[in-house]
């Protein structure tokens, strides 16, 4: 890896791994939000740790455009493989 010989100023690039994203998160909500109530798969295949952390992630807001509550979603096993499912309750506000 090369040095850099001395300070370079500049922002860092947006963050771009995984569904912490804004432009993957979004990608997955819009959807529900178009269609509150219903239960879409989101996730996964993953392991049951990567699949949970999404989920509650999802549930308590901890992703980017997400408020906490707004979303309900839940991880489930199907044939040893792991999966989020969710849904939009909207908000407090009643959005």
């Amino acid at each position: 890896m090369a040095q850099v010989e001395g300070p370079v100023f500049e922002d860092p690039p947006e963050a771009s791994r995984g569904l912490g994203a804004k432009g993957r998160v979004n990608e997955l909500v819009a959807p529900l939000r178009r269609r509150p109530g219903e239960w879409a798969r989101v996730f996964g295949p993953a392991t049951a740790e990567q699949a949970g952390n999404w989920a509650q992630r999802l549930k308590i807001g901890r992703c980017y455009g997400v408020d906490e509550g707004e979303f309900d979603a839940t991880r489930r096993t199907v044939d040893g493989e792991s999966f989020v499912w969710a849904r939009y309750v909207g908000n407090e506000d009643g959005e």
